[in-house]
């Protein structure tokens, strides 16, 4: 984030760092514009930031790093319709989460290449096949 984003939102009230609650959210998108605040948000992720020192640590590009994040996150939100989904018996539920893992699976080692996507698994990537 640059000095003046900060500054923005020092103005504002807004303190980095800080629990953000929907308010506070909706005050940094407006201020620093929706893509910044979506660089803000993976900033603040361990997962993200586990992600990031992995493409760093394979000389992968950062890109490698948000396009893998942002499979994690439509993974985690499929998977979360599935399980809220009432409707499905429980083997049809079952079927399709672990379709959702084979295909963030897939998918996230297309992205990293084979040694990123071991040391991936080795270093926190629980959100494959979990």
């Amino acid at each position: 984030m640059s000095e003046e984003e900060f500054r923005k939102l020092a103005q504002a009230g807004v303190k980095v760092g800080d629990k953000a609650d929907a308010v506070s959210n909706d005050t940094v998108r407006n201020l620093i514009g929706p893509e910044r605040f979506a660089e803000f948000q993976r900033a603040q992720d361990g997962s993200f930031q586990q992600l990031e020192n992995l493409a760093r640590r394979c000389e992968l590009p950062r890109e490698t790093a948000v396009e893998v994040y942002d499979m994690k996150r439509a993974a985690d939100a499929q998977l979360q319709r599935v399980k809220a989904d009432q409707s499905l018996t429980p083997e049809d539920r079952d079927e399709l989460v672990r379709a959702i893992q084979l295909k963030s699976e897939q998918a996230a080692a297309a992205a990293l290449g084979e040694r990123a996507m071991t040391l991936y698994r080795k270093l926190g990537g629980e959100w494959i096949g979990r």
